[in-house]
This record gives C-alpha cells, sequence and structure tokens, in this order.
C-alpha cells in the first residue's frame, strides 16, 4: 500500500523497518507478550480522506489461524469498521480486535488521512480455533479439514 510503513516480525524475527518503528515494535511485543503468542504481520497504514477499503474477506490460513487487531493512531472523527452484520467507529487511541475472516470494510469519513496500525497475534489456542471454523463450515467436510491440518503441522 502507498504510504505505508510495513513492519513484518513473523516468527517473533524482526526485519530492519521495525527498528525504524521502535515504539510500535514494543507494543506489539508486550501485547504478545500478554497473550501468550506470536507476532505476525503488522503495518502502519494510511488510508487517504473520504477513502474506502472495498468489502472483502482474509482468506487463507495465515489469516484463519491469526487474531487481527487495529490500533487507531491518527482518525479525527473516528474510523468506521464494518464486520459481518456490525459496524463500529474506532476512536484514536482505542485498540480493536475483529473476525477479519467475516465480509469487512472500513471508511475514512474525514478530510485528513486515517492512521493505523495493524497487526496479528497468533494466539494459544489458534489450531483449536481453526479446527472449530474448518469443522463448522458447509465449505469443507471432515476429510477435507484433517488436510489443511496436515499442511500446517508439516510447515
Amino acid at each position: 500500500m502507498r504510504n505505508a510503513k510495513t513492519m513484518s516480525m513473523c516468527s517473533g524475527r524482526r526485519n530492519p523497518s521495525c527498528f525504524e518503528l521502535p515504539h510500535a515494535s514494543a507494543y506489539i511485543e508486550d501485547l504478545t507478550t500478554q497473550f501468550r503468542g506470536l507476532p505476525g504481520r503488522a503495518a502502519i497504514v494510511r488510508l487517504r480522506p473520504h477513502g474506502r477499503v472495498y468489502e472483502h474477506i482474509d482468506r487463507g490460513i495465515y489469516y484463519q489461524l491469526r487474531d487481527r487487531y487495529h490500533l487507531v493512531l491518527r482518525s479525527r472523527v473516528g474510523s468506521r469498521l464494518r464486520a459481518g452484520p456490525e459496524e463500529i467507529r474506532m476512536q484514536e487511541g482505542e485498540l480493536w480486535w475483529f473476525d477479519n475472516c467475516l465480509p469487512h470494510e472500513a471508511f475514512n469519513d474525514s478530510d485528513e488521512p486515517r492512521l493505523h496500525l495493524i497487526f496479528d497475534i497468533l494466539r494459544a489456542g489458534s489450531m483449536a480455533r481453526f479446527m472449530r471454523r474448518l469443522l463448522m463450515s458447509p465449505r469443507h467436510s471432515l476429510a477435507a479439514a484433517l488436510r489443511k491440518l496436515r499442511k500446517v503441522r508439516h510447515r
């Protein structure tokens, strides 16, 4: 994304951009420790004035296993986020989790750019939650769920 500073913290190993953003890195590491998890991808994301991130679903095993968080760094009038049937307005300084495996979209209703620190955490119990999602999904059979589980475990 243009005008975004990206930090990658996969498997606890940080890339050089993390050292350019020490406060953001420390914040994510503190939360990861509190949640007894492992850090994933992280980015500071700028959404232009009156911009929109169109409805989408974050697909793939990476997202199914991790929790997605938004820390609102700057948003003059609050940032609207819709995930599934719910819509909220996130305010500066607030930390939000949402299920990014549901259809979701974001809006910046302000005349100024919106800045969020968006990051993922692999939490304890993620594999059990992943299996429940697969087994409850009408698109997946038990056999398909077990094949996906084997792929994850062998990586």
